[in-house]
């Protein structure tokens, strides 16, 4: 097998990571489902790593006797590790990123999940999908990459409640084998929507700002500022100026400095401009314009415009 050291150099990695929290004790440890989403992960990377296919004589074996010579997989025979590989292939490894992004939300959650405690969750969820399956791959199992796209779709949401939210997942899924979420895990408090749609409505003109939410509120500067942003997403609420919202048809939604100036650049590809062009053009404060170039709005970082010489930008050929 070619590249076995570095298949090798991984499963140490993995050992070193779950060792402490699974050492078998006395006699051998359940199967539980991170165990065996574990041993699909390591065998998919391995057949990753390697080159091999499972169409290929042995190479399974080969793999696994790889896995139990550097892992705790070691108290159980090849042949257990075969039939368990096998049984659980409705567990992928091919959803490795959607597992870091949980490992990532847990981080923050509260109280904070461990990555083997993520792991533990994912593989949870994971099983609970596949209540449906009648034969082979459940339909749930195959739409999996959904949920965290649902989870991931509005910026701003807490990761506690994206943790939440898969937990919530887990009794729905097995109570219903027909059940698939439409909830999206912002939508959660109702009354703290409401409460901001009614302020706004209350104020002067109409028009809320931030500071002003805060004080009505009592709620944090970022509580309120990320409750907007998602309303501000759904549709329930106008930015008419940065910080400054509105209740829909009661003003002109406000167009950041970035999404003007990338237009300009758009609709004149090849055009040379300066900051102080964008200033007169558009009518915005040099400050906005700067903004928009090289901070919150970052063109310049993001590659959708380039410098051709100092102070002087043209949109970039791969934005054309």
């Amino acid at each position: 097998m070619h590249n076995v050291e570095n298949f090798e150099r991984f499963l140490q990695t993995f050992s070193a990571q779950t060792k402490a929290v699974r050492r078998p004790g006395r006699g051998k440890a359940t199967w539980s489902d991170t165990l065996r989403f574990d041993l699909v992960r390591l065998v998919n990377t391995g057949l990753n790593i390697t080159g091999l296919t499972l169409k290929k004589k042995n190479a399974l074996d080969d793999l696994l006797d790889i896995v139990i010579d550097k892992t705790f997989y070691g108290q159980w025979p090849r042949k257990t590790l075969r039939r368990v590989f096998y049984d659980s292939q409705d567990v992928p490894g091919k959803f490795g990123p959607q597992l870091e992004l949980l490992q990532q939300w847990g981080r923050l959650a509260r109280p904070p999940l461990s990555p083997e405690e993520a792991r533990e969750l994912f593989a949870q969820v994971f099983a609970a999908a596949g209540s449906d399956a009648l034969a082979g791959q459940s339909p749930r199992q195959a739409r999996f990459g959904e949920l965290f796209e649902i989870a991931g779709r509005k910026y701003g949401v807490t990761d506690h409640e994206k943790i939440e939210w898969f937990r919530w997942l887990i009794p729905n899924l097995l109570a219903h084998p027909l059940w698939w979420p439409r909830e999206r895990p912002e939508i959660r408090d109702s009354t703290r929507r409401d409460k901001i749609l009614k302020l706004i409505n209350e104020a002067p003109g109409k028009r809320g700002d931030l500071d002003y939410l805060c004080k009505k509120t009592g709620w944090t500067y970022e509580a309120v500022k990320n409750l907007t942003r998602r309303l501000e997403g759904d549709d329930e609420i106008v930015r008419i100026a940065p910080g400054v919202f509105t209740l829909p048809g009661l003003g002109t939604a406000h167009v950041p400095a970035r999404e003007e100036v990338l237009a300009v650049f758009e609709a004149n590809p090849g055009t040379e401009y300066k900051a102080v062009d964008f200033v007169k053009m558009l009518g915005r404060t040099r400050q906005a314009i700067d903004s928009a170039f090289h901070g919150h709005g970052a063109l310049v970082r993001d590659g959708k415009i380039i410098p051709v010489r100092r102070g002087v930008f043209v949109l970039a050929p791969k934005a054309r």
